[in-house]
């Protein structure tokens, strides 16, 4: 699967994903209960130059599962975020998002990532668990914090790769949705030779 990360222009597609969690994946999303206008809010104010938006689209070009990445502490932490749409779930979407993450801080010399999330998150807390990151737990929130290795020029290319791969995913899934909209409005297969 690939990852791909998000441009400007498609953050809306990240709010419709936000948007489309059910109410009990909103409350583990966000730590907490959020309205449809919080989340609009949220979106139109990620800034792009301090993280990343990085997500898995399906066929119709429709954003299943996303990661939110926050630089702060001048560039030298970062924090994740995690969704993946209900009926993605078990696919290894989370690992995959979390993995890329991972090579997106690492390549900007990241040294630490952490991740923030209820103890009730059990899907966050099992990739916590996963990829060996530190769990501190209080009474309701668990804090987990991964110490991230210096880039190399082999991570730097596993990024740069990964990056062009999805790139090429989603252009080539463009290319089929536009085929299919125009297929279905001209219904090439159903016209007649005239003789």
């Amino acid at each position: 699967m690939n990852v791909k990360s998000l441009v400007r222009f498609e953050l809306p597609l990240y709010a419709d994903h936000l948007l489309n969690l059910p109410a009990q994946d909103r409350y583990l999303r966000f730590s907490g209960h959020v309205s449809d206008y919080s989340i609009e809010q949220y979106v139109k104010g990620i800034d792009l130059t301090s993280g990343v938006v990085k997500a898995i689209y399906n066929d119709d070009l429709e954003i299943v599962a996303a990661v939110h990445v926050l630089l702060f502490n001048d560039g030298k932490d970062a924090e994740i975020a995690l969704s993946v749409s209900p009926d993605h779930r078990r696919k290894g979407y989370g690992h995959a998002l979390f993995e890329a993450a991972v090579k997106w801080v690492q390549s900007r010399s990241v040294e630490k990532i952490y991740s923030l999330c209820l103890r009730e998150n059990r899907p966050m807390v099992r990739i916590a668990n996963a990829r060996g990151m530190v769990i501190h737990h209080d009474s309701q929130e668990a804090e987990a914090y991964l110490n991230v290795d210096k880039p190399t020029l082999s991570t730097l290319w596993s990024e740069m790769l990964g990056e062009q791969f999805a790139w090429a995913d989603y252009t080539n899934k463009q290319f089929k949705v536009f085929v299919g909209r125009r297929n279905s409005i001209f219904d090439f297969g159903r016209m007649k030779k005239v003789s």
